[in-house]
C-alpha cells in the first residue's frame, strides 16, 4: 500500500473492504464471491476519493462450468442494467436476490447444472433477480422519499407563488381602503408619522354601526388632557 516500488497486489477478501488503494487502478477478481454486492465493495477499494486514473476491473468466471454459466449470465445482466439505469443497479446489489440467494443458485447449478429444464429454470430465477421493474422496485424501496420533481414542476411553482404573492392584497390597500372610508363615515384622522394615525374623533354614525353589527367588540375612548383630542383603543386584537 505504501512501497512505490510495489506493482502487484495479491489480496484474499480481507482486502475487499476498509482500506485505501486508490495508489492501483486495475482490479482482477480472481475467485469471485458468492454475494455480487461484495464485487462493488472490492472496486470501491480503488475507485474512491484521490484517484486520478481511470478504474477498469476485471472478473475472472471458469468457463464451460455449471456455476460459471449462472455468474456469466448474471455479470451480463448487470452489465446490461447498469447502461440503462446509469449505474444505480450498483446500489441495490445487495438485495436482488431477495427471493434466493445467489449462493443457493450456484450450488444448485453445481448440483443439478446437468438437467436441461433444471439449468434453465436456474437463468430465468438470475435474470428475474436482475429484472429492471425488480431493481426499479427495490430503488423506490430504499428510497428516503417517494415522490420527486423535475425542474419543470419546480419553476411552475415558483411562478404560482410569484402570481400570488403579486395578487395579494397589499397593505397599502388596506390602508387606503380605511382611510377613505373612516373620513367618509364622518371620522377624523390625521397621520402623525410614517405609519402611525391620531384618530382625533369617531363620528356617531361609526358608534352607532357597532352596535347595530353587534359584534360587542366597542371601541374605548380614552379622553386627552384636550377635549378636542381623543386615542381609540380596541378590545379586538387587529381591529381599529
Amino acid at each position: 500500500m505504501n512501497d512505490p516500488t510495489v506493482l502487484v497486489l495479491v489480496a484474499n477478501d480481507a482486502a475487499g473492504e476498509g482500506v485505501n488503494l486508490q495508489r492501483a487502478h486495475l482490479m482482477v477478481n480472481y475467485d469471485l464471491p458468492w454475494n455480487p454486492n461484495r464485487l462493488e465493495q472490492r472496486f470501491g477499494r480503488i475507485h474512491r476519493i484521490g484517484q486520478t486514473e481511470v478504474c477498469h476491473l476485471w472478473n475472472l468466471v471458469a468457463k464451460e462450468t455449471r456455476e460459471g454459466d449462472v455468474y456469466i449470465r448474471l455479470l451480463t445482466k448487470i452489465e446490461a442494467e447498469k447502461e440503462a439505469l446509469g449505474g444505480k443497479v450498483f446500489d441495490v446489489l445487495g438485495q436482488l436476490f431477495d427471493r434466493k440467494p445467489l449462493r443457493d443458485l450456484l450450488m444448485d447449478a453445481i448440483r443439478y447444472g446437468s438437467d436441461p429444464q433444471r439449468k434453465a429454470d436456474l437463468l430465468r430465477q438470475t435474470d428475474g433477480a436482475v429484472d429492471r421493474q425488480h431493481i426499479l422496485a427495490i430503488m423506490e424501496r430504499r428510497a428516503l422519499v417517494q415522490n420527486e420533481m423535475d425542474i419543470s414542476k419546480v419553476l411552475a411553482i415558483r411562478e404560482d407563488m410569484e402570481r400570488a404573492y403579486a395578487k395579494r392584497l397589499q397593505p397599502h390597500f388596506i390602508q387606503g381602503f380605511f382611510l377613505e372610508a373612516f373620513k367618509q363615515l364622518g371620522g377624523i384622522i390625521h397621520r402623525r408619522e410614517d405609519g402611525r394615525f391620531e384618530i382625533t374623533h369617531v363620528s356617531t354614525k361609526i358608534r352607532e354601526r357597532d352596535r347595530v353589527v353587534g359584534t360587542g367588540r366597542r371601541c374605548r375612548l380614552a379622553t386627552s388632557a384636550s377635549p378636542s383630542t381623543s386615542s381609540t383603543s380596541t378590545s379586538s386584537p387587529g381591529r381599529t
